[in-house]
């Protein structure tokens, strides 16, 4: 998808702090035929969501009660509506009638859980627009807005795992079958079953997150400052502050996450560092890393006398096994840090330099 330009290259010569104290991620354990099975799935729910989209180009309409859920919703409805005809039956008889206190209880158990299925029908609704929009955001590579310039949503997170993808695109679907989301009301409460086979609420499913640009922005904001602070006259960084902010910046782990994998080249030099294969050598592509990140091969290259061993993994297995195993706000300030140290020191290696060529021109000139 269509990204914002990033002081990336920067970040690659920073020495890469994020990674180098890692061990290598081992191998996603799945076979070969189930990985296929399970990478076609989330490609076809993929597929679902863009056709989808392509139908209700100015946005998608969303029903309080999706079609697939009314037969169970009714269901539901006519059982408590029995149960609270009978309950009527037995207050009308009066206040010293047998069962009386249990007859009013359970209206007002059923007038309650009416209202509640009532506001989570009204939040399911609100999330599956949220999903529509991130969709549409993430269609269109950029983030959606309203016709006053407002951000409505911003596009995917690509560090968003193929679970998170499936649930998504099951969502935006509505496919709460038995063959998605399993959708099923228990205890007066819907329930979802999870791409992982486990119950949760509608609100709690995980749905990866969207791509906000704050934290790259900020980032952005911090280089440039430095770049413009070594053009002045007598430049002064207070680096303590700088650092300051950019450890709030960490506080967040998935926005850290989400800045890695939002970068090509970040996560290239991760995986690098924790494979032990070069990108290059003495300047030049390093073929070895190139088979690796096309999953080509059997073998690892070999590492200096390290002698080569089968190959179990390939590029897309550290980056997709990345996604869980690995807090990238560990290393990341210090990595930032590096990178606006070295802008630091070049700007005011080339502010001096500048001079000292105006001060030569100043003289020949007089």
């Amino acid at each position: 998808m269509a990204k914002k330009q990033t002081n990336v290259s920067m970040f690659e010569r920073a020495g890469m702090a994020l990674g180098q104290s890692k061990s290598p991620t081992s191998n996603t354990g799945f076979a070969k035929a189930f990985k296929d099975s399970f990478k076609f799935k989330v490609e076809k729910g993929k597929k679902q969501t863009k056709d989808l989209l392509s139908k209700f180009p100015n946005g998608i309409s969303i029903d309080k009660v999706p079609p697939t859920l009314a037969p169970q919703l009714t269901m539901w409805l006519k059982d408590n509506k029995q149960a609270y005809a009978d309950a009527s039956a037995i207050i009308a008889k009066g206040s010293g009638t047998e069962g009386y206190d249990d007859a009013v209880e359970t209206q007002n158990n059923i007038n309650s859980s009416y209202q509640a299925m009532s506001t989570q029908m009204d939040e399911m609704g609100a999330t599956h627009q949220g999903l529509a929009n991130r969709a549409r955001a993430t269609e269109q590579g950029a983030p959606l807005k309203d016709e006053n310039g407002k951000i409505i949503a911003n596009p995917n997170a690509i560090s968003m795992t193929d679970r998170d993808q499936i649930n998504f695109d099951n969502v935006m679907n509505q496919n709460y079958g038995a063959d998605g989301l399993n959708a099923k009301i228990v205890n007066n409460k819907w329930v979802y079953v999870d791409e992982d086979g486990n119950e949760t609420s509608p609100s709690d499913l995980n749905v990866g997150t969207e791509y906000n640009y704050a934290l790259e922005d900020t980032i952005d904001d911090l280089q440039n400052g430095i770049t413009d602070l070594t053009n002045q006259k007598d430049p002064y960084w207070n680096r303590k502050a700088t650092k300051d902010k950019v450890e709030k910046l960490a506080r967040d782990p998935q926005a850290v996450k989400n800045y890695m994998f939002q970068n090509p080249e970040l996560m290239d030099t991760f995986i690098s560092n924790q494979t032990g294969i070069p990108i290059t050598v003495n300047g030049e592509p390093n073929p070895a890393w190139n088979d690796f990140k096309a999953g080509i091969g059997d073998t690892m290259p070999r590492i200096g006398d390290v002698e080569p061993q089968e190959k179990s993994s390939f590029y897309e297995d550290f980056f997709d096994s990345n996604k869980t195993d690995i807090d990238f706000s560990d290393g990341f300030v210090d990595t930032v840090m590096r990178t606006l140290d070295k802008s630091y020191t070049t700007g005011l290696k080339n502010n001096q330099e500048q001079n000292v060529v105006e001060s030569e021109e100043e003289g020949t000139l007089n």
